[in-house]
């Protein structure tokens, strides 16, 4: 009918594609362009895939070898009506941690850090960013010294206003 959205995610084994694995699904017909998704392969070979359905709670799944785990909410952001607008993941070089950073429909910027398989709590970066349909979040990590990483975001309604945050 056109306002249900759905979300899979599938791996290359080396030799074929898996059988996609269903995410999630929701109804909406608007901000269907949104960077609701993503993952990262972390050092022990797993992937971590990060999505939002829709809610204001973003959620996680990781695959080892062939086996998904089971879906783990990160929280809530903000109230029930605050939705993700983008979002940019980032594994640590050489180890099993990752940075999420998230730009919501309420223009908050929050990141959550991923480690020993659990997520911490949100991080508000700015409540003034740009507004939905806006891309204009990112992280990465240091090349020299993968402890500290940088989170990029616009701290007003416009690209102008361009910020940086160093871990």
């Amino acid at each position: 009918d056109g306002t249900k959205q759905y979300m899979y995610a599938t791996a290359w084994n080396g030799t074929s594609w898996q059988t996609p694995q269903f995410l999630a699904q929701w109804t909406s017909s608007s901000a269907l362009n949104s960077g609701n998704y993503g993952g990262e392969f972390l050092a022990d070979g797993s992937f971590v895939a990060v999505y939002s359905d829709g809610s204001n709670i973003p959620k996680s799944r990781t695959l080892s070898g062939t086996t998904w785990g089971p879906e783990v909410g990160l929280g809530a952001i903000g109230q029930s009506n605050n939705y993700i607008t983008a979002m940019m993941i980032r594994a640590r070089p050489n180890s099993n941690d990752m940075m999420v950073v998230f730009l919501t429909s309420n223009y908050q910027v929050n990141t959550s850090f991923y480690t020993n398989s659990a997520w911490s709590p949100y991080t508000l970066q700015t409540n003034n960013s740009s507004g939905n349909g806006s891309l204009l979040v990112d992280f990465d990590w240091s090349n020299v010294n993968s402890n500290q990483g940088v989170v990029l975001y616009t701290n007003s309604n416009n690209d102008r206003a361009l910020r940086a945050k160093t871990f």
